[in-house]
Protein backbone atom coordinates (compact mmCIF):
# COMPACT_ATOMS: atom_id res chain seq x y z
CA UNK A 1 0.00 0.00 0.00
CA UNK A 2 1.08 3.54 -0.65
CA UNK A 3 0.10 6.82 0.75
CA UNK A 4 0.51 10.68 -0.23
CA UNK A 5 -0.53 13.74 1.01
CA UNK A 6 -3.12 15.82 -0.40
CA UNK A 7 -3.37 19.72 0.27
CA UNK A 8 -6.87 20.38 -0.47
CA UNK A 9 -8.93 17.40 0.81
CA UNK A 10 -12.63 18.77 -0.86
CA UNK A 11 -12.18 17.41 -3.96
CA UNK A 12 -11.14 13.85 -2.18
CA UNK A 13 -14.51 14.22 -0.19
CA UNK A 14 -16.49 15.35 -3.28
CA UNK A 15 -15.33 12.06 -5.19
CA UNK A 16 -15.47 9.69 -2.84
CA UNK A 17 -11.94 8.97 -2.51
CA UNK A 18 -11.32 7.63 0.99
CA UNK A 19 -8.67 9.29 3.19
CA UNK A 20 -6.90 10.39 6.36
CA UNK A 21 -6.83 13.92 7.09
CA UNK A 22 -4.84 15.14 4.24
CA UNK A 23 -3.38 11.62 3.15
CA UNK A 24 -4.72 9.06 0.82
CA UNK A 25 -4.02 5.45 0.57
CA UNK A 26 -4.13 3.02 -1.94
CA UNK A 27 -2.20 1.82 -4.91
CA UNK A 28 0.37 3.49 -6.99
CA UNK A 29 0.48 3.90 -10.68
CA UNK A 30 3.58 6.06 -11.66
CA UNK A 31 3.24 8.32 -14.61
CA UNK A 32 5.55 7.69 -17.10
CA UNK A 33 8.98 9.79 -17.57
CA UNK A 34 7.14 12.96 -19.49
CA UNK A 35 4.92 13.01 -16.81
CA UNK A 36 4.70 15.41 -13.96
CA UNK A 37 2.16 13.35 -12.09
CA UNK A 38 1.67 9.92 -10.46
CA UNK A 39 -1.66 8.52 -9.24
CA UNK A 40 -2.92 6.93 -6.27
CA UNK A 41 -6.02 4.74 -6.90
CA UNK A 42 -8.45 2.18 -5.60
CA UNK A 43 -9.14 -1.42 -6.25
CA UNK A 44 -8.70 -3.02 -9.73
CA UNK A 45 -12.57 -3.52 -10.85
CA UNK A 46 -11.73 -4.45 -14.58
CA UNK A 47 -9.13 -4.66 -17.07
CA UNK A 48 -9.06 -5.52 -20.46
CA UNK A 49 -7.08 -5.28 -23.66
CA UNK A 50 -8.97 -1.08 -24.02
CA UNK A 51 -9.28 -0.23 -20.71
CA UNK A 52 -8.77 -0.34 -16.97
CA UNK A 53 -11.28 0.47 -14.64
CA UNK A 54 -10.18 0.95 -10.82
CA UNK A 55 -12.88 2.16 -7.68
CA UNK A 56 -11.34 5.91 -7.80
CA UNK A 57 -7.92 7.49 -8.53
CA UNK A 58 -6.25 10.44 -7.05
CA UNK A 59 -3.84 12.54 -9.15
CA UNK A 60 -0.66 13.72 -7.15
CA UNK A 61 2.32 15.26 -7.50
CA UNK A 62 5.35 13.10 -9.04
CA UNK A 63 7.36 11.31 -6.42
CA UNK A 64 5.67 12.07 -3.36
CA UNK A 65 4.04 9.10 -2.67
CA UNK A 66 5.63 6.81 -0.41
CA UNK A 67 5.07 3.22 1.27
CA UNK A 68 2.87 2.96 3.75
CA UNK A 69 3.34 0.23 6.25
CA UNK A 70 1.44 0.84 8.75
CA UNK A 71 3.58 1.27 11.84
CA UNK A 72 2.94 3.30 14.62
CA UNK A 73 4.97 5.47 17.11
CA UNK A 74 4.62 5.01 20.98
CA UNK A 75 1.32 6.51 21.08
CA UNK A 76 -0.26 4.47 18.46
CA UNK A 77 -0.01 7.99 15.84
CA UNK A 78 1.31 7.17 12.22
CA UNK A 79 1.15 10.40 11.17
CA UNK A 80 3.48 11.52 13.60
CA UNK A 81 5.94 8.60 12.72
CA UNK A 82 5.87 9.91 9.38
CA UNK A 83 6.58 13.85 10.31
CA UNK A 84 9.89 12.51 12.22
CA UNK A 85 11.43 11.11 9.40
CA UNK A 86 13.67 13.02 6.64
CA UNK A 87 10.65 12.89 4.08
CA UNK A 88 7.79 13.71 6.14
CA UNK A 89 9.89 16.89 7.40
CA UNK A 90 10.27 17.61 3.74
CA UNK A 91 6.57 17.22 2.62
CA UNK A 92 4.94 18.81 5.29
CA UNK A 93 7.59 21.77 5.17
CA UNK A 94 6.34 21.89 1.19
CA UNK A 95 3.09 21.97 1.86
CA UNK A 96 3.88 25.17 3.91
CA UNK A 97 6.16 27.06 2.05
CA UNK A 98 3.54 27.19 -0.88
CA UNK A 99 0.94 28.70 1.20
CA UNK A 100 3.40 31.29 2.28
CA UNK A 101 4.89 31.70 -0.80
CA UNK A 102 1.04 32.76 -2.16
CA UNK A 103 0.16 34.84 1.07
CA UNK A 104 3.27 37.01 0.55
CA UNK A 105 2.09 37.54 -3.33
CA UNK A 106 5.15 36.01 -4.89
CA UNK A 107 2.74 32.90 -6.36
CA UNK A 108 3.55 29.64 -6.61
CA UNK A 109 6.61 28.22 -5.71
CA UNK A 110 8.79 27.29 -9.02
CA UNK A 111 9.42 23.83 -8.26
CA UNK A 112 7.59 20.69 -7.72
CA UNK A 113 7.72 18.16 -3.99
CA UNK A 114 10.25 15.91 -6.15
CA UNK A 115 12.68 18.71 -6.87
CA UNK A 116 12.53 20.07 -3.29
CA UNK A 117 12.98 16.51 -2.35
CA UNK A 118 15.72 16.07 -3.93
CA UNK A 119 16.84 19.63 -3.46
CA UNK A 120 17.03 18.93 0.18
CA UNK A 121 18.53 15.17 0.48
CA UNK A 122 21.51 17.07 -1.46
CA UNK A 123 21.82 19.57 1.30
CA UNK A 124 24.27 18.60 3.78
CA UNK A 125 23.38 21.31 6.18
CA UNK A 126 19.42 19.74 5.96
CA UNK A 127 21.07 16.12 7.46
CA UNK A 128 23.07 18.03 9.92
CA UNK A 129 20.14 19.97 11.74
CA UNK A 130 18.19 16.90 11.15
CA UNK A 131 20.45 14.35 12.85
CA UNK A 132 20.64 17.63 15.58
CA UNK A 133 16.70 17.63 15.64
CA UNK A 134 16.70 14.29 16.66
CA UNK A 135 19.41 14.50 19.33
CA UNK A 136 17.46 17.22 20.69
CA UNK A 137 14.13 14.80 21.09
CA UNK A 138 11.98 16.89 18.34
CA UNK A 139 12.20 19.95 19.61
CA UNK A 140 10.69 22.92 18.01
CA UNK A 141 13.91 25.29 18.22
CA UNK A 142 15.92 23.05 16.30
CA UNK A 143 14.21 21.52 13.58
CA UNK A 144 15.05 22.29 10.19
CA UNK A 145 13.58 24.89 8.49
CA UNK A 146 14.17 26.87 5.00
CA UNK A 147 14.98 29.98 5.21
CA UNK A 148 14.78 32.92 2.38
CA UNK A 149 18.22 34.29 2.25
CA UNK A 150 16.91 37.64 0.40
CA UNK A 151 13.33 37.93 2.70
CA UNK A 152 11.85 40.05 -0.40
CA UNK A 153 12.19 37.69 -3.15
CA UNK A 154 10.10 34.60 -2.83
CA UNK A 155 11.06 30.63 -2.29
CA UNK A 156 13.58 29.94 -4.93
CA UNK A 157 16.69 27.41 -4.57
CA UNK A 158 19.23 30.04 -5.13
CA UNK A 159 17.33 32.39 -2.58
CA UNK A 160 16.99 29.08 -0.14
CA UNK A 161 19.11 27.90 2.62
CA UNK A 162 18.49 25.72 5.89
CA UNK A 163 18.51 27.28 9.34
CA UNK A 164 17.24 25.50 12.60
CA UNK A 165 13.81 26.80 13.64
CA UNK A 166 15.92 28.99 15.95
CA UNK A 167 18.31 30.32 13.70
CA UNK A 168 15.55 31.28 11.55
CA UNK A 169 13.54 32.81 14.34
CA UNK A 170 16.42 35.52 15.13
CA UNK A 171 17.28 35.96 11.56
CA UNK A 172 14.04 37.66 11.01
CA UNK A 173 13.47 39.59 13.89
CA UNK A 174 17.20 41.12 13.23
CA UNK A 175 15.63 41.94 9.46
CA UNK A 176 12.74 43.22 10.43
CA UNK A 177 14.78 45.33 13.25
CA UNK A 178 16.71 46.39 10.09
CA UNK A 179 13.95 47.48 7.70
CA UNK A 180 12.87 49.86 10.60
CA UNK A 181 15.94 51.27 10.93
CA UNK A 182 16.30 52.41 7.04
CA UNK A 183 16.29 56.04 6.58
CA UNK A 184 13.29 57.47 4.65
CA UNK A 185 13.71 60.46 3.06
CA UNK A 186 10.72 63.03 4.15
CA UNK A 187 9.11 65.72 2.12
CA UNK A 188 6.23 68.13 3.24
CA UNK A 189 4.36 70.10 0.73
CA UNK A 190 6.62 68.96 -2.40
CA UNK A 191 9.98 70.24 0.04
CA UNK A 192 12.42 67.84 0.99
CA UNK A 193 12.82 68.34 4.95
CA UNK A 194 15.26 65.04 5.44
CA UNK A 195 16.12 61.71 6.22
CA UNK A 196 14.42 59.81 9.25
CA UNK A 197 15.19 56.36 10.75
CA UNK A 198 11.59 55.90 12.58
CA UNK A 199 8.38 56.80 10.19
CA UNK A 200 6.56 58.25 13.88
CA UNK A 201 9.73 60.71 13.98
CA UNK A 202 9.54 61.91 10.51
CA UNK A 203 5.40 62.79 11.56
CA UNK A 204 6.44 64.75 14.38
Amino acid sequence: MFRAYIEDTDDLDYNDVPHKGHFVYGNLIEGGNKSNTDAIVGDLIEINDEYVNVEWWCSIEKGSAEQYTGLKDANGNSTEKFRHTEKGVITNLYQKLKKRNKNNGFGSVPFSLKDFYDWSMKDKNFHRLFRMWVFDNYSKISKPSVDRIDPTVGYEFDNMQWLSWNENYYKGIHEVAEKKEKPVDMYKDGIYIGKFKFFEYADQ
